[in-house]
């Protein structure tokens, strides 16, 4: 839900990370969907608020795939948000 992106921001997070199931390929038949358009209502109210959108994202992968599973998890901040010479201007993130 919402709520849960928002909190980890209300938290202190700089960033927050959806990952799902690759699109057609979820458990849960539209799970993965629903959840997109979650991050999506998330990043236009962290743009409303003054945020920024790009802090939250969404990111869909298969249970093969551990390793870039890892790399996201342990790169949140580094993935949700980059400066203008893609350096990460965040230091904490959330995996929801």
């Amino acid at each position: 839900d919402v709520i849960h992106i928002m909190r980890a921001f209300e938290k202190g997070a700089d960033g927050a990370c959806v990952i799902g199931c690759l699109e057609g390929e979820c458990h849960f038949n539209t799970g993965n969907l629903m959840a997109r358009r979650r991050v999506e209502q998330a990043q236009k109210i962290l743009e409303t608020i003054g945020i920024g959108g790009q802090r939250a994202k969404m990111f869909n992968l298969s249970s093969s795939e551990g390793p870039r599973f890892a790399q996201y998890a342990t790169g949140c901040p580094a993935v949700c948000c980059t400066d203008q010479r893609g350096n990460p201007c965040i230091k904490r993130g959330y995996i929801i």
